[in-house]
C-alpha cells in the first residue's frame, strides 16, 4: 500500500519533488502510527487494564507461529 501511495499519480516532469514529498509524508505517518500504538500499550500497562492482554492483541498467536516454524526446521 505504501508503494501504491508513492508511485501512483506521479508527474514525471516534477518526479523528484513529488517523490521526496511523499517519502517525507510516509515516514511521518509511520512514525506517528508507531508512536500512538506504543503510547497505548504503555498506558494500558501502567493502568493495568485487563482489556489489553496479549491474547486480545494477537501476540500469543504470533508466538505459537514462531515456535512452530522454528520446530519444523
Amino acid at each position: 500500500m505504501a508503494a501504491f501511495y508513492l508511485l501512483v499519480g506521479l508527474d514525471f516532469e516534477i518526479f523528484q519533488y513529488q517523490f521526496e514529498s511523499r517519502i517525507r509524508k510516509l515516514v511521518l505517518i509511520l512514525l506517528v502510527g508507531g508512536s500512538i500504538s506504543t503510547a497505548v500499550v504503555i498506558f494500558q500497562s501502567i493502568t493495568a487494564n485487563r482489556l489489553l492482554t496479549p491474547s486480545i492483541m494477537g501476540l500469543d498467536s504470533v508466538i505459537y507461529l514462531l515456535k512452530s516454524c522454528l520446530c519444523s526446521y
